[in-house]
C-alpha cells in the first residue's frame, strides 16, 4: 500500500513445497533476504522485517509430486559483492551460467526464473519505439517483450512477461486500498526442460542463457 504518516503495516505468504528439498537437510545453508530500498530526507521508508516459515509434517501416504528432488541455483547471487549487479540483464546482453549435472537420472527438469523490469524497463509495456525514444529522450524498446531462455544456443522456451505496477506506478490509486497486483509476491515464470533431460544426463557442461527481446539499453532486468 502507499505509505503514511503513521507507517504501514503488510504480510506476504508463499507456498515453498516445490523447494522443500531444501530443508531436508540445513547443514551449511544460508538465507538472505536484500532489498534494494533508497532512505534519505525525502524517501524514509525504512523497513522492518519479519521472515517465517511454517513446516507442516507429511504422512507416509502423502504425495511429494509437487516437490522437486534436487533444487540447483544457476547463478547464485550471493558469490557477488554487487548481487543485484549481478543479475541484471541490460539492453542486447545477456545472463550466462553453465551447469554440470552429477545425476545422469534426470526424468524431469523445470526452470523457475525470477524476473521483473525496473528503470526504462519498469514500465515497458508503455515504451516508444527506439527512433521515437531517442528523439525525444524517451524510454524506448517498444511495447512488446519475451523472456528467451536458451540451453546450448538452442531456444529452449519463450514466456511473455506480466505489466507488474509497483508502488507510486503510473497512479497512487492503483495502490489504494491494495497493492499491484503480483507486486509484493511476483511468482516465477517457469520453463518445462523436460525435453532437454537427455543432454543433461550426457555428464558435459551445459549453457544456459537468459535474454529480453526489445530490452531497453538504459533499463534493466532482475
Amino acid at each position: 500500500p502507499e505509505p503514511t504518516s503513521n507507517g504501514i503495516k503488510w504480510s506476504i505468504s508463499r507456498e515453498l513445497i516445490q523447494y522443500s528439498s531444501l530443508f531436508k537437510n540445513s547443514i551449511g545453508k544460508n538465507a538472505t533476504l536484500q532489498i534494494q530500498n533508497t532512505v534519505d530526507s525525502t524517501y524514509t521508508g525504512a523497513l522492518d522485517i519479519t521472515i517465517s516459515l511454517t513446516f507442516v509434517a507429511s504422512s507416509s501416504s502423502s504425495s511429494s509430486s509437487s516437490s522437486w528432488d534436487d533444487v540447483i541455483a544457476l547463478s547464485p547471487p550471493t558469490v557477488s559483492s554487487n548481487p543485484w549487479g549481478y543479475m541484471s540483464v541490460q539492453g542486447n546482453a545477456s545472463k550466462k551460467a553453465s551447469m554440470k549435472f552429477d545425476r545422469q537420472d534426470i526424468i524431469s527438469a523445470k526452470l523457475d526464473l525470477y524476473a521483473s523490469g525496473h528503470g526504462c524497463e519498469e514500465f515497458w509495456y508503455a515504451n516508444a519505439p527506439n527512433d521515437v525514444g531517442e528523439q525525444q529522450g524517451i524510454c524506448g524498446g517498444g511495447t512488446y517483450r519475451q523472456i528467451i531462455l536458451k540451453i546450448d544456443d538452442i531456444v529452449a522456451g519463450i514466456l511473455y512477461p506480466f505489466p507488474v505496477i509497483y508502488t507510486g506506478g503510473i497512479n497512487p490509486l492503483l495502490w489504494k486500498p491494495m497493492t499491484g497486483i503480483q507486486s509484493f509476491n511476483i511468482p516465477p515464470y517457469s520453463f518445462d526442460l523436460s525435453p532437454f533431460v537427455s543432454i543433461f544426463n550426457d555428464g558435459f557442461i551445459h549453457e544456459f542463457e537468459i535474454l529480453i527481446y526489445n530490452n531497453n539499453q538504459m533499463g534493466s532486468w532482475f
